[in-house]
Parts: structure tokens; sequence; C-alpha cells
């Protein structure tokens, strides 16, 4: 057991496991730990931006690590966490981005995904959906699925930022999505759980709720099911190829 001491009003805004060493990132000071997972050592801390930034990722490409807030990219030395530098964004982040090979794939208040080289210090590609992107984008190699504040998605490739497929539902989406290798889920403030097929985008199946849905989907791979916590306190298993039709409510302990 580790005690980061983290005030009383502050909160732990992510946890990245690099290689050995997990980071941990805490708001509104934005300061990163690093945690050795050997030990549990605190091997360095370091701060990040000011106190209004907000963090969303952290990422590491051989030996410098990159943590991502709303407006800036800054890399810090693996080993020390010595910071070597930041750079501005061309657009304002809101949710967590991911890493696809040396690329940080984000997305942005104004609706752009953006694929981000931080070796070149620019994107190398966009895409635009309709509205903010406050989702987390998830991987699904070589692609990756983004998802907006109005309800729109799209299945995009995480080289070049090609359109794979794209929809949307009838209303927001405010949760990640989950991905196995069947289907993309979606959870809707509509009211619905979407099972969308991985290579065309078609629905596998919906599930319709009483409520608007705000938490993520979960892929339980070891017993093929699909669970999700309604806002009524209720745990709903679902079988992924059949969706409703084989499953299951219990009431959540």
């Amino acid at each position: 057991a580790t005690d980061l001491s983290i005030p009383r009003d502050h909160r732990i805004a992510g946890v990245e496991i690099l290689g050995d060493r997990m980071l941990v990132l805490e708001e509104p000071n934005t300061l990163v730990h690093a945690v050795n997972l050997a030990t549990g050592s605190v091997e360095w801390t370091r701060q990040v931006g000011e106190n209004i930034e907000e963090l969303f990722g952290a990422f590491q490409i051989g030996n410098t690590i990159y943590v991502l807030s709303d407006e800036q990219l800054w890399s810090l030395r693996a080993e020390t966490g010595e910071v070597l530098g930041a750079e501005t964004l061309d657009h304002s982040v809101e949710a967590d981005a991911i890493l696809h090979e040396e690329l940080i794939v984000a997305g942005a208040v104004n609706g752009r995904v953006f694929g981000y080289s931080p070796a070149l210090g620019f994107a190398q590609w966009e895409y635009r959906l309709v509205d903010a992107v406050q989702a987390p984008i998830v991987s699904d190699p070589p692609n990756i699925f983004a998802t907006d504040s109005t309800g729109v998605y799209a299945m995009i490739d995480a080289r070049d930022g090609g359109l794979r497929w794209r929809g949307r539902t009838f209303e927001g989406i405010e949760a990640a999505p989950a991905i196995d290798r069947l289907a993309v889920y979606v959870a809707s403030t509509d009211r619905s759980l979407y099972a969308l097929d991985r290579t065309s985008g078609e629905d596998r199946w919906i599930y319709r709720s009483d409520f608007p849905l705000r938490r993520s989907p979960k892929v339980l791979l070891d017993n093929g099911k699909i669970l999700m916590i309604t806002p009524k306190g209720r745990l709903l298993a679902l079988n992924p190829i059949h969706g409703p039709a084989d499953g299951g409510v219990a009431r959540a302990d």
C-alpha cells in the first residue's frame, strides 16, 4: 500500500500502467506520481500545467512519457520525471485519449478527432464528428471508435483518419463504448444499448431500457456476457450474440 497524500479536495483523474511503473494523475493541481510496480515506492512526482487544466491520459514512447491536458501535451523523462517541454494542441480536449502505435488519438470539444504525433509536433490526421467528444475513445486496432455528445459515432482508421463506417443514436453518448470480437457496444441517453457489427456498423441487436444509459457496458470474455448497471441499480447480463432474447436481469447487490 502506498499513500500518495492526496488532499481531500483533490481527486485521482486517471491511472496508467506504463511498463514497470504506474502513473497516477492528480487534479486539480495536475500532479503526476510515478509508482514503481514492483515495490510500490514513489519514484518521482511532478506538476504539469496550471491548476485550471484537466488531465486526459499518460502514454510512453521510448524513454519519454507524454501527459495530455485539455490544451497541451507535456513530455517528461521516464526515469526522473524531468519536464522536457510542452506543445500546445490545435483543439481543446475533453475526454480520455489513447495511444495507437506512436500517435496519440484524442477527441476535442469542437467535434474533431485527431491523431497527434509527438515526434512531429502536429496532428497527422483529423476527422470531424458533429459536436463535443465527451466519452473516451476506444481502440479496435488498427481502428479507433469515437462518439460525440449528439449521439454520432464513427469507426476510424487510426493510421490515417479514414472513415470505416458511421452512424448515430437518437440522443447523446456519455459513457465509453466497449468492444469484443463481435461488436461495439454503445450506451446512449436515448435509453438504448446498441450492439454494432464491428465490420459494417449495422445493428446486431438493441436493448431498450426505461432510463437513459450513462454507464459503460462491460465485456466479460471468460463467460461471454455483456454487463450493464442500469440507473435503477439493476445488473443486466446480455448474450453478445442474441442480446435481449437470451439476456437475464438480476438485482444488483
